[in-house]
């Protein structure tokens, strides 16, 4: 598994070094284990959407 390859995260992880990237995958997996599912993960979220129009 490779996590972070994109998002919020992935420039941050790309410059640890080997020992620390998997410290963090197996702390991310842990974080996630109570929201797997048979289908995957359901991980309750929320994001902002914004737009503007110049006047």
């Amino acid at each position: 598994m490779q996590p972070f390859l994109g998002g919020q995260v992935a420039m941050t992880y790309a410059k640890l070094d080997a020992q620390t990237k998997e410290d963090v995958k197996n702390e991310y997996l842990k974080s996630i284990k109570p929201f797997k599912t048979k289908r995957g993960y359901e991980i309750p979220d929320e994001f902002v959407v914004c737009s503007s129009v110049k006047v």
